[in-house]
């Protein structure tokens, strides 16, 4: 007696036959290794960067983006916006919101599902 096992797909069904299932799960195809990329005479020519240049306070270095361009000039702290200085600052819990607000309902839905993900988690 033969098996016969029907596959979908979308909208079309097909038979299957289980050793063509064995041998589809049996054979896999990798592909070949790759060469290490080999680097161009220009960047191996380049020195390593420099510790006074990684501390120059007189600009970003590396922030800028274009080809002809100068890396941008650091300003004093009191021509930056306010809100700047506060980004690193932890959020507040949904606890200390009112629950009145769309935040509060936002940050309450996010904390009970990272807490479900964790249950999740350590049950596994």
């Amino acid at each position: 007696m033969t098996h016969v096992i029907l596959r979908f797909t979308g909208h079309n069904c097909f038979k299957v036959q289980p050793c063509d299932l064995i041998w589809r799960q049996s054979s896999r195809a990798y592909a070949a290794k790759t060469k290490a990329p080999v680097k161009k005479e220009e960047e191996k020519k380049k020195p390593a960067p420099t510790k006074k240049a990684h501390l120059n306070m007189e600009a970003c270095v590396g922030a800028n983006i274009f080809k002809a361009g100068t890396d941008p000039a650091i300003r004093p702290d009191s021509e930056y916006p306010s809100w700047l200085w506060n980004l690193l600052e932890p959020k507040r819990s949904y606890l200390e919101l009112s629950p009145n607000t769309k935040q509060y309902w936002r940050r309450y839905n996010k904390d009970q599902t990272n807490r479900a993900n964790a249950l999740k988690k350590a049950l596994s």
